[in-house]
């Protein structure tokens, strides 16, 4: 995924970058592995964005 897929602006291409370096860091995290409280509240978001 580029920025350039999906013809972003500036702060597109910012997030891409922030994403990226995330990933870069931190790898991935096991689900298991999450307190229950934290795992509802990175899920929540996006499952409101979807509702909208």
């Amino acid at each position: 995924m580029t920025a350039r897929d999906y013809r972003c602006r500036p702060n597109c291409r910012r997030y891409l970058e922030q994403i990226r370096i995330t990933i870069a860091t931190v790898g991935h995290v096991e689900s298991e592995t999450l307190d229950p409280e934290v795992k509802e509240e990175l899920i929540d978001p996006y499952r409101r964005f979807r509702q909208e």
